[in-house]
């Protein structure tokens, strides 16, 4: 019952002029089941408390009904976010001068023959069976959601500079004057220049195969400085250079350089073996007298190297003029490579920024992270059912919509010294029950008396904070 009552309330609090009504019903459904199972949302609507507080008649709700109020929110979506991310900055007082931005992707239940986007890519959930469609999404320094872009499931990271940067200037305004922090899957050369031809500034993380450039700086004992995060176990060491028009962080983690190592001896060891069987399988083919080709053989080696990137780049494989293929170890740079282990840089045009405010500005990133967590698991984002590709928009929107007023509720708390996440409070306001009493009466007829129960004592410290009606329904007599 609350979730309705506080979508409801959320909306007109914003002053959001689009469908209120519709885009309530499909929020708070969003929020507790499957958001594309329409026949699933028809049954817990009927089942919960949905007709009481929004004054929805909820038998003549059906799948139908759904599916149309979708399509009639796919061409809002702009305007909606645009609107929505304005009051927030007015009610929060907001900055604005810090973007981040990060891409995910989910998958598909089915073949989604009629959504063009669907397409089979690098799952970040391990869901190589299945097709995927990513989201980039847009978060301002507290977390808020400015926005977000739906994409094909085989796009690559660094490709969607462009379209963020269009969609940022759409939803604020601004042309140019924010820092945008990214992850190094879009440390592009070219990337780096359009954010700069933009008049914005960025903050990335490099790409691991440039940390040798600066190995002379990583070996060097002198200026670095100790720095310890309040979430991290052990210190991360920090230096700051510059070189040219860029300020650099070098960073040293010891926690990092366990982790990369273990995972780069662990593709090692099952890149030897697969190494050593296409060996065979080369010199078994030659033997026969049908010798594999190269093209086939090369498109072998291309999988083994994008099956074990950590480790292929430092094994060079080759053919001989026998037909015997063999490969060898490229020694120097793995041992470089060992030297660089937990070893990373941030790179940003911000000059002026100091070591320790680059790099916590550059971990404000792993709030997209939560927010993607947030996404697939409590607010059902995944799996996606539909086939129809404006559904498929639609149904990652009312996903983000939800995480919006999730951000809104969390910062509204924490503003009043309460630090409470969105998962525990859902637990502790389902104490917050509608109930029915039945009176019988002496003419035979009973009456039914439908109402919501008293909140306890924390549901109601939460009304509270949150400035909601603890009492969102009038009761509703029935005589039967």
């Amino acid at each position: 019952m609350w979730q309705r009552l506080q979508a409801d309330a959320v909306l007109k609090a914003v002053g959001l002029t689009a469908p209120a009504r519709q885009l309530t019903e499909l929020m708070a459904l969003n929020r507790l089941v499957h958001p594309c199972s329409e026949l699933a949302m028809v049954d817990w609507a009927k089942r919960e408390a949905v007709s009481d507080v929004l004054g929805v008649d909820t038998e003549r709700l059906n799948e139908d009904k759904f599916y149309r109020n979708m399509d009639q929110l796919h061409g809002r979506r702009l305007e909606i976010e645009r609107e929505l991310y304005a009051r927030d900055k007015s009610l929060f007082n907001l900055e604005g001068s810090l973007v981040l931005y990060d891409l995910t992707n989910t998958y598909f239940e089915g073949e989604a023959v009629g959504t063009p986007k669907a397409r089979r890519g690098h799952s970040k959930e391990l869901r190589t069976d299945c097709k995927l469609v990513a989201m980039g999404l847009m978060l301002d320094a507290d977390g808020f959601p400015i926005g977000h872009e739906v994409y094909a499931g085989n796009t690559i990271d660094s490709t969607t500079v462009k379209t963020m940067l269009d969609g940022l200037e759409a939803r604020t305004g601004r042309e140019g004057g924010s820092l945008v922090v990214m992850d190094r899957g879009f440390a592009s050369e070219a990337n780096l220049k359009l954010v700069r031809d933009r008049h914005y500034d960025y903050l990335m993380a490099g790409f691991q195969q440039q940390r040798s450039a600066l190995a002379k700086e990583f070996e060097a004992l002198d200026g670095w400085q100790e720095l310890q995060p309040s979430a991290m176990k052990v210190p991360v060491q920090i230096k700051r250079i510059e070189r040219d028009d860029e300020a650099f962080l070098l960073c040293v983690s010891p926690a990092r350089a366990e982790k990369e190592r273990a995972i780069r001896e662990r593709q090692e060891k099952k890149l030897i073996k697969d190494l050593d069987a296409l060996v065979q399988a080369v010199a078994k083919d030659r033997d026969r007298g049908e010798p594999m080709t190269d093209r086939d053989l090369g498109v072998r080696i291309g999988r083994l190297r994008e099956r074990y990137p950590r480790a292929a780049r430092y094994y060079e494989v080759e053919r001989q003029q026998d037909g015997d293929l063999v490969w060898t170890v490229k020694a120097e740079l793995k041992a470089r490579a060992v030297d660089l282990d937990g070893a990373y840089f941030l790179r940003t045009s911000r000059k002026d920024l100091g070591p320790e405010e680059i790099w916590r500005t550059y971990i404000a990133l792993t709030q997209i992270e939560s927010a993607f967590r947030d996404l697939k698991g409590t607010l059902d984002m995944r799996p996606i059912y539909h086939q129809k590709e404006i559904r498929v928009e639609t149904h990652v929107f009312l996903a983000v919509l939800a995480y919006h007023l999730q951000v809104m509720i969390e910062r509204t708390l924490k503003e009043a010294g309460e630090h409470t996440s969105w998962e525990v409070l859902r637990e502790q306001l389902s104490t917050h029950q509608v109930v029915t009493t039945l009176l019988p009466a002496a003419d035979g007829r009973t009456l039914a008396i439908r109402r919501g129960s008293v909140p306890d004592r924390r549901v109601g410290e939460i009304y509270r904070l949150l400035k909601l009606d603890p009492e969102p329904m009038e009761p509703i007599r029935t005589w039967l």
